[in-house]
């Protein structure tokens, strides 16, 4: 088994070494990591023993909601929320890893012919200009290499030797506000990465029984899906799609003329439906459908640019991952088994905890926190 270990990309970096003032060792800082989304702050501390991570505090705050008109105030219920979760979490770090994600945020994997050390940086930036028309002049971009094993294997040419790995872009806009929440909540913002890099970081630091196979991580959070292929000894895929929980929920709602917050409280509840004489079963299938078809769409486009590729599971996670058998549903239409991702399982923690182990048991939302709190400053 090969494991490469979390892909260390970081859109800001703060250097901060502890010395023993005898034994002159580097100290490990305690960080919490910050999942933030548009209705919920979720928070997370890990420490890891003999290679078993556990499970220090954490949990989930929700953020409240203004009108379109009080937009402009959300970032300070954001602010709050962040401060309770940590507070609520019991954590104790001072130091947060965040992440940022959306239209002005791109993961991409690179291959560049070999170059000094000191000329990297540009050339990830050009290839960053040429094939995602981003402006490099008002992003951030950041980088990591993968080993040089990878990419033998990836070229199949002993006579090359070029590099690759994968890229991160983000507009400056989306990282200053991320670290304004965070330090606004009296946090240092030690890290900002991206959301989907934290969940490959995650698969790939907590799930080694399955790093030898192809997998599928499909994540549904509010407002987008983060497609991630994992497949050893070469680059990973990445993809993010505009189409996220949310989404759905209006779907269902304009079929059966209900409201917003009705239909996200019926999917779960079943009593309410019964009492407003409802069924959203079949409304909801249909909603999915087209989101259904875009992962058809890029399973057969990843099978078309690696002909050799066999995916063997779907791990499903995020705010879909909460629906009543939406595993079952999507297993009859997609070709490979789909699983629920609950990565806090294979944790330790306080077992007497009961709000560790109440979210916990929820843990197919905590898989962008987990990867950002396995990383260390």
């Amino acid at each position: 088994m090969i494991l490469f270990g979390a892909i260390q990309i970081k859109l800001i970096k703060l250097k901060i070494e502890r010395r023993d003032s005898t034994l002159h060792k580097k100290e490990c800082i305690p960080i919490v990591g910050v999942d933030i989304s548009p209705s919920s702050v979720r928070v997370l501390q890990l420490k890891c023993r003999d290679g078993q991570y556990h499970i220090i505090g954490g949990g989930q705050t929700s953020v409240a909601m203004l009108s379109d008109e009080c937009k402009g105030a959300q970032d300070d219920f954001i602010v709050s929320a962040i401060s309770e979760g940590v507070k609520a979490a019991k954590v104790n770090a001072h130091h947060a890893v965040c992440s940022v994600s959306g239209n002005d945020v791109s993961v991409k994997g690179f291959m560049l012919p070999c170059l000094p050390e000191k000329e990297i940086q540009g050339a990830v930036e050009f290839e960053a200009a040429q094939t995602l028309a981003v402006d490099t002049m008002n992003s951030k971009v950041a980088y990591h290499l993968y080993p040089d094993h990878v990419i033998d294997n990836i070229l199949n040419d002993p006579d090359k030797d070029d590099i690759g790995g994968v890229m991160v872009i983000a507009s400056n806009k989306s990282v200053d506000r991320t670290v304004k929440l965070v330090e606004s909540a009296k946090l240092n913002c030690a890290i900002v990465d991206a959301e989907s890099v934290a969940l490959l970081n995650c698969f790939e630091s907590i799930e080694n029984d399955l790093v030898d196979q192809t997998i599928f991580i499909v994540h549904m959070g509010e407002t987008k899906s983060h497609l991630i292929i994992h497949r050893p000894n070469t680059l990973p895929f990445f993809r993010e799609m505009s189409v996220g929980f949310n989404t759905i929920i209006e779907l269902i709602a304009e079929e059966l003329d209900e409201t917003f917050d009705n239909i996200k409280r019926f999917l779960n509840d079943h009593e309410a439906q019964r009492e407003a004489g409802v069924n959203i079963n079949v409304s909801f299938s249909r909603a999915c459908q087209d989101w259904i078809g875009e992962l058809m769409s890029t399973i057969r486009s990843y099978y078309y640019q690696n002909e050799t590729a066999e995916i063997d599971q779907i791990l499903l996670c995020g705010e879909i991952s909460m629906i009543d058998g939406i595993d079952e549903m999507l297993d009859v239409q997609l070709p490979m088994p789909v699983a629920l991702w609950n990565p806090l399982e294979k944790m330790t923690y306080d077992k007497k905890n009961l709000d560790v182990q109440a979210f916990v048991e929820n843990g197919t939302l905590m898989n962008v926190a987990v990867g950002l709190a396995i990383r260390e400053i």
